[in-house]
């Protein structure tokens, strides 16, 4: 599979401010994925940037590349250990309480697990992404230890954390 490059990024973000700062921990996750070396991927919420253009893309909402619209509410449709890795960036608090379901569901459909998530933000005028911690964390993924996390001080003067499962 091939990953997003700088070029890649710049070119598919290009005039979109929602991405402005991203590139930090995208880049990470790129080089993550590069290391797993999978032959299939499923990423959740990628938009118009996906780490991998040859990635099985879902989202709850058509926003982007979709392959299909998919929520958390009941197990996917997929069997188990269909994918070899499974990217989720900036999505896991966006799930509106079906954190724990979601994250359930990776674990049986996918071999490796990246999810990335605000870290510590100071916004409470945005309850979502608000104060996100450690703790948050563990229970959004059923208090299930990480195997490698990593703190990416972004351009946009943001924290993200990367877990990998």
């Amino acid at each position: 599979m091939n990953f997003i490059s700088k070029e890649d990024f710049d070119e598919n973000t290009s005039g979109h401010d929602y991405w402005k700062g991203r590139w930090s921990y995208i880049s990470e996750v790129s080089k993550i994925a590069r290391q797993l070396n999978p032959e299939n991927c499923w990423e959740i919420g990628a938009g118009n940037c996906p780490v991998s253009k040859e990635s099985f893309k879902t989202d709850m909402v058509a926003w982007g590349r979709v392959n299909m619209l998919l929520n958390f509410e009941s197990k996917v449709p997929f069997l188990d250990r269909s994918f070899d890795l499974t990217i989720a960036l900036q999505v896991w608090e966006h799930l509106e309480g079906s954190q724990s379901i979601a994250f359930s569901e990776l674990r049986r459909v996918s071999k490796n697990t990246v999810l990335s998530f605000p870290f510590m933000w100071e916004c409470p005028k945005d309850p979502i992404h608000h104060q996100i911690n450690y703790d948050q964390i563990s229970k959004w993924t059923n208090n299930q230890k990480p195997e490698f996390s990593k703190i990416i001080k972004c351009e946009d003067g943001q924290d993200r954390i990367i877990y990998i499962f």
